[in-house]
């Protein structure tokens, strides 16, 4: 048996039932979508600020990011940033107010107020001729890319880390 889980619902229903008022999304269209769910577990010791790492996670897109903890010699707490950064990339991808993904990424960096610096994966995909997905890939972050195949799961894809060494992506 196989079970999906999707995130737009649930976060639905918490803003209805506290009345909050949120840009309504497209609804869903037909073809192809992310069906993924998602939890932020942080370390224990980094629970009593949420942790600094984040999404946002729509039909056809997602965005995952990391906080840099490194920052934390300079007395920053990057999960300031990540909370603020992944609000305007949720914003700018709904309103469509950009060319790319990495358009996506500089602007919504660019938009950000709070100190610190965070990795970042988006992936979105995009319909034509044939269904393509994007992505984009900043710092020690990665994805796979993997595929069903005769009973078995092979790697298509893997992408490669972007970092001067550990804890200092680019």
């Amino acid at each position: 048996m196989s079970l999906k889980f999707t995130l737009a619902p649930a976060l639905g229903i918490w803003a209805i039932s506290k009345q909050l008022r949120y840009p309504a999304q497209a609804e869903a269209r037909p073809g192809p979508k992310f069906d993924a769910a998602v939890t932020l577990n942080p370390m224990f010791e980094k629970r009593f600020k949420r942790g600094e790492d984040n999404f946002v996670k729509r039909d056809r897109f997602i965005c995952v990011t990391d906080g840099v903890g490194g920052w934390i010699r300079k007395l920053v707490d990057t999960g300031l940033f990540t909370k603020e950064y992944v609000v305007h990339v949720a914003d700018l991808y709904d309103k469509g107010e950009y060319a790319n993904l990495k358009e996506l990424l500089d602007k919504a960096s660019k938009m950000t107020k709070a100190k610190g610096s965070t990795t970042c994966v988006m992936a979105e995909l995009k319909e034509g001729d044939f269904s393509t997905l994007h992505t984009c890939n900043l710092g020690d972050s990665g994805y796979i890319l993997l595929r069903p195949r005769n009973g078995k799961v092979d790697t298509v894809f893997k992408s490669e880390t972007q970092q001067h060494r550990f804890n200092a992506p680019y």
